[in-house]
């Protein structure tokens, strides 16, 4: 996995099963545009549009992306592993750990000046709270800026869109219901 960037390995996935871009969007919220720049590694890619894709491909979002386990219920700063899609895209860290019924997953973000994702849109809701920096949230036609201190919680089926068009380096607090980690058979002691 480690020889293709995402796009390439979405890409491939798509073509193995036969699927049109326009088939993948139609059950994606994301457009068939934005998975072309995506499949091209033209456009910031975010770990919940990667669970739509890989929901339409019919694979294991571990397929696309390889990402740390959280097995305790304790993160410290300084210990969790810092992970990303793509180098020059957002940066992750893993606050939550994975148990049977568990439905909040959680995330601490590293946005690089800017950063733009595309619009999508996806089952359940977010809070972001930013920590650092500002960023501008954009739901449906509506555009919220935030900055440190700020928050924005939403239905996530409304198109959604987040920017960092500041100088400098954001780092927000993301929270979801939509399953963002992909463990397996793996759950975390509660």
């Amino acid at each position: 996995m480690a020889d293709k960037h995402v796009g390439e390995r979405i890409r491939a996935l798509r073509r193995a099963r036969s699927l049109t871009l326009q088939q993948v969007a139609a059950q994606t919220g994301l457009t068939a545009s934005f998975l072309s720049q995506m499949e091209r590694n033209l456009t910031g890619v975010t770990l919940s549009s990667l669970v739509n894709v890989s929901k339409a491909l019919g694979v294991p979002l571990r397929e696309i992306v390889s990402q740390p386990t959280q097995t305790t219920p304790d993160t410290h700063q300084g210990e969790r592993q810092d992970y990303s899609v793509e180098s020059v895209s957002l940066h992750y860290e893993r606050l939550s750990t994975s148990f049977p019924g568990s439905c909040l997953h959680s995330l601490k973000i590293r946005m690089p000046k800017g950063y733009s994702s595309g619009f999508e849109s996806h089952a359940g809701e977010e809070l972001l709270f930013v920590l650092s920096g500002s960023i501008d949230y954009t739901v449906d036609q509506k555009t919220y800026h935030l900055e440190h201190g700020d928050s924005v919680h939403i239905d996530s089926l409304r198109f959604h869109q987040i920017a960092n068009g500041s100088d400098t380096t954001t780092h927000i607090l993301w929270t979801s219901t939509l399953p963002v980690f992909d463990d397996g058979e793996h759950h975390g002691s509660a």
